[in-house]
């Protein structure tokens, strides 16, 4: 059984904490995974054809999110995963078993492509590549 790849799109921060000390300000690194239930084009009212990315939508709106933090960076990023299923039928004795236990391991497929934006900090895009 073959599927195609999945497309994920996230957001990833950088974030210090201010409760720490000016000399002392801890990094933290989130990914923010965006539901696949949202539209990625959001229609503007009042506009026929004015549209706004999700992704455009949500980072004014981090601070809201990790409210005890100070969001210094944020970034959209994609990851494309391999969906195959490795199912042989001849060697399974329950099928349906070995399929549903094949599509819980598909979740974390192999990255076979990573998009980040081009605009995104060396730090950012590495944190992007480890969290996938």
């Amino acid at each position: 059984m073959t599927a195609h790849g999945r497309f994920r799109l996230s957001l990833t921060t950088r974030s210090i904490s201010p409760c720490c000390s000016i000399k002392i300000k801890k990094r933290y690194y989130a990914t923010l995974q965006i539901p696949a239930n949202l539209p990625r084009l959001v229609r503007l009212p009042g506009g026929e054809n004015d549209f706004i990315l999700v992704e455009d939508i949500i980072k004014p709106f981090l601070d809201q999110l990790f409210v005890k933090y100070e969001v210094k960076e944020s970034a959209t990023f994609r990851v494309i995963r391999d969906l195959d299923l490795d199912v042989a039928e001849e060697d399974t004795s329950d099928l349906l078993k070995e399929v549903q236990q094949q599509l819980k391991l598909r979740e974390r497929g192999n990255v076979i492509r990573l998009e980040v934006e081009s605009t995104v900090s060396k730090k950012i895009a590495e944190t992007a590549h480890e969290g996938t």
